[in-house]
C-alpha cells in the first residue's frame, strides 16, 4: 500500500469520526429540546421565547441556570407573571416555579430557574425545561423550552464538555476532510462527485451543531435528516 493510499484511507476515517461525532451530537441535543416541547401540556402560545437561555450539556454535581429575559413593550407598567416546569426524575412530574412581579414601560429584566442533577429524567440523563409568559394585553403570551444534557465526566463543566467536543469534532473535520482531498489530487470525475458530496454533509452537520447551540430545534432536526439521506447517497458513491 503506498503513501497516497494510508493518507486517503486515514484522512477518510478521521472525517467520518468528526462528521459522526457533530451528527450524533446534534442527533441528541434536538431529541433533548423536542422532549422538552412536549413533556408539559400547556397552554398555546403566542409567539416563541427567543431570549430562553439554557446549557447544553450539564456535567454530574453541578448546578446551573436556565434563564429568559421579558421585556415589557407596552407604554405603561404591567403586572407579569412566568411559569417555569422542571423536570424531577420523571418526564411526567414537575416542579413549578412562578414569578410575579410588577414591570415598568420599556424595562427588561432576567429571570433565572436552577436546574439540579436530580432534576434528570429519562434514566438521570435529560433535564426538561418549559417557561411561559402569561399575556398581559397588549403583551403577547411567550413559551419556551429546553433539553439539558446531564454526563458524568469528572474534573470539567458542562460547558468546557461541549466547548472540548465541538473543537475535537471541527479539528477532525478539518484534519481528515484536508488529508482526504490532498490524496485525491486533482479533483477529476467520481472523487470530484464525491468531494462535493462530502463538504455538502460537512455543511449539514455545522449547520445541525449551530442548530443545537442555539437551541433551534428545527435547523438541528432538519440538518440530522438531510444528513442521512445525504449519507446513503453518498455510499453509493464509495460503494462502487
Amino acid at each position: 500500500m503506498n503513501n497516497n493510499k494510508i493518507v486517503q484511507l486515514l484522512g477518510g476515517l478521521v472525517l467520518v469520526v468528526g462528521l459522526l461525532m457533530g451528527l450524533g451530537f446534534t442527533a441528541v441535543a434536538t431529541v433533548g429540546d423536542l422532549e422538552s416541547a412536549i413533556f408539559v401540556s400547556g397552554l398555546p402560545a403566542d409567539e416563541r421565547l427567543a431570549s430562553l437561555r439554557c446549557p447544553l450539556v450539564m456535567n454530574a454535581g453541578e448546578t446551573a441556570n436556565v434563564t429568559a429575559d421579558i421585556t415589557n413593550h407596552s407604554d405603561r407598567a404591567r403586572l407579569r407573571t412566568v411559569r417555569a416546569q422542571i423536570s424531577i426524575g420523571l418526564s411526567n412530574l414537575t416542579r413549578e416555579e412562578e414569578a410575579h412581579f410588577e414591570q415598568p414601560a420599556g424595562e427588561t429584566r432576567q429571570l433565572a430557574w436552577e436546574v439540579t442533577p436530580e432534576d434528570a429524567a429519562y434514566g438521570e440523563s435529560l433535564i426538561l425545561v418549559q417557561v411561559y409568559s402569561v399575556p398581559n394585553s397588549p403583551l403577547p403570551s411567550l413559551s419556551g423550552s429546553c433539553g439539558i444534557m446531564l454526563v458524568n465526566i469528572p474534573g470539567l463543566t458542562g460547558q468546557q464538555i461541549v466547548g472540548v467536543f465541538f473543537a475535537l469534532t471541527l479539528l477532525c473535520i478539518t484534519v481528515g476532510g484536508g488529508m482526504w482531498l490532498a490524496s485525491h489530487r486533482p479533483l477529476e470525475g467520481r472523487a470530484a462527485r464525491q468531494a462535493t458530496g462530502l463538504g455538502t454533509l460537512t455543511a449539514f452537520v455545522i449547520l445541525g451543531m449551530a442548530g443545537s447551540l442555539t437551541g433551534i430545534w428545527i435547523i438541528g432536526l432538519a440538518a440530522v435528516v438531510l444528513a442521512i439521506i445525504l449519507s446513503a447517497s453518498l455510499f453509493g458513491t464509495f460503494a462502487r
